[in-house]
């Protein structure tokens, strides 16, 4: 996976910015679709790994309502170079909303499934996969919590991309996890492979 981030997605920049004329300022660019088009996936193609625009938390502070971000979020969308696969990493759980998840799903493009300490995989496994192009991601902060809903999580996604062919994938922080998930898949997996069919079956 290819993660796009920095000030154009950033709606208010922090106050230890480098820049210090921006620091602690709203960004007036932020999901700009004007610099969509020289940023995120610039230079990538079709075949390659999808790009995760990673999008830092709104604070509520700023009332940014879901109207008006998922407005934004269109026109960014629409703008950005076509004939790549995107995902959304959304850290708005407020903005998950059906008019979001529509506006993703007419673009297929996807919205990365986060595994946390607040949402499970299994809640959010089939109702906001939203493309052919599914990301999970696991962040180092979460190491250890919840290895249980991971593991069926994970499996429940991995069985939902297997039913409709689509492409899956898993971005961990730690390296020990994604092997020993994955074990447990070890019949759905192999009916991908010609030779371990039988196997499987």
């Amino acid at each position: 996976m290819l993660a796009a981030e920095g000030d154009l997605l950033t709606y208010r920049f922090s106050h230890a910015h480098p820049e210090r004329e921006k620091r602690g300022q709203v960004n007036k660019q932020f999901l700009d679709p004007r610099g969509a088009r020289g940023g995120a996936g610039k230079g990538m193609t079709v075949a390659e790994v999808p790009v995760v625009l990673c999008l830092p938390r709104i604070s509520p502070n700023e009332e940014v309502g879901w109207r008006q971000f998922v407005g934004m979020l269109e026109l960014w969308l629409d703008a950005l170079p076509p004939g790549l696969r995107y995902a959304v990493q959304m850290h708005n759980p407020e903005y998950v909303v059906a008019e979001y998840l529509q506006c993703l799903r007419r673009r297929n493009v996807g919205h990365v499934l986060h595994h946390d300490t607040t949402r499970s995989l299994l809640d959010q496994v089939p109702g906001v996969i939203t493309a052919d192009t599914v990301v999970v991601r696991r962040e180092a902060r979460y190491a250890g919590e919840g290895e249980e809903e991971w593991k069926l999580g994970v499996m429940a996604t991995v069985r939902w991309c297997l039913e409709r062919q689509a492409r899956l994938y898993v971005s961990v922080a730690e390296e020990t996890v994604l092997p020993a998930t994955l074990a447990l898949l070890d019949n759905d997996l192999a009916k991908l492979s010609p030779f371990r069919r039988l196997q499987a079956a």
